[in-house]
């Protein structure tokens, strides 16, 4: 409905502009149609400057509806309103050649609001080099209505161990400087100082070559993502699996050119989504996650 209604209303501005100009009068009474082709009769000033009032009364009724119509959709959301915590690397992250990243992106579309801790390089675990989303914990608002998690690519870079995932020890130590015991570790402080707040989790697209090319430690990213799934499921968080689900393969250059070039405008980098590529990959997803998790009101 929106779209025809920009429509109209491009045509009536531009039926505006030319009247303004005094260049031709928009008036279907005054045509006389001939085999030659168009011709248009005299319009007097007061008819012309009559129908100049008349349209744009029309645009400005068109545009307060088209805003009205787009606020209603807004409050429709279930997000509407809500605050949303991400926390993250480079591909949580919102930056002004990515178009904001999926946080930002999510805000626009829904009229929710959020903070965003993520930041390039980080990682799940523990970390006295870069930013460590696990050692990031206790800075967290425990206000915000949903709390977004995203990461593991730059642990797989830095060869950082899997661990082992217990599914039946929900109370045993956790060494957060494996992936397992940093994710565990996130997800027990959540249920316990965020209870009843929805919580997920995002594993990234598929990034290069990593899903089946070991890192030095002869670990691949296939290896990472089965690792994080079943923390996922031990503590029944959701979650988004763009490395299975997505469609978006860094390892295919014509993908990664059109959809993965916020780095490198000229060439994707097989990594960093640009706008269109959280538009098509990631909002899309997140936003049928989110508003499923969120309580009923």
């Amino acid at each position: 409905m929106r779209g025809k209604k920009s429509i109209i209303l491009g045509f009536l501005k531009y039926a505006v502009v030319i009247l303004a100009a005094g260049v031709i009068a928009v008036a279907v009474s005054d045509r006389i149609v001939d085999h030659a082709g168009i011709q248009y009769s005299a319009v007097a000033w007061d008819d012309l400057s009559y129908k100049l009032s008349d349209l744009r009364q029309d645009v400005d009724a068109l545009e307060a509806d088209d805003t009205a119509e787009k606020l209603t959709e807004l409050v429709q959301s279930p997000l509407y309103g809500k605050t949303i915590i991400y926390e993250g690397d480079s591909i949580a992250e919102s930056r002004s050649n990515n178009g904001g990243g999926y946080p930002a992106l999510i805000a626009e579309l829904t009229g929710s609001t959020y903070e965003n801790f993520a930041r390039s390089g980080a990682h799940l675990t523990s970390s006295d080099d870069v930013h460590s989303v696990v050692d990031n914990l206790k800075n967290l608002p425990d206000d915000a209505d949903l709390y977004c998690f995203e990461g593991g690519i730059n642990d797989f870079w830095g060869s950082i161990p899997i661990g082992e995932c217990d599914p039946s020890d929900y109370t045993g130590p956790l060494d957060t400087g494996t992936i397992c015991g940093a994710l565990e570790t996130i997800f027990r402080y959540c249920l316990d100082n965020l209870p009843g707040k929805p919580v997920c989790f995002v594993i990234t697209h598929k990034i290069q070559h990593t899903a089946h090319s070991p890192n030095p430690s002869g670990v691949t990213f296939a290896d990472y993502h089965n690792a994080m799934v079943a923390v996922c499921e031990k503590y029944s968080i959701p979650y988004y699996d763009a490395f299975l689900d997505s469609g978006l393969n860094g390892w295919n250059q014509t993908q990664s050119d059109l959809y993965l070039t916020a780095c490198e405008a000229d060439r994707g980098d097989g990594t960093h989504p640009n706008a269109e590529g959280y538009k098509r990959y990631y909002v899309p997803q997140l936003l049928d996650l989110f508003e499923r998790i969120l309580p009923v009101e």
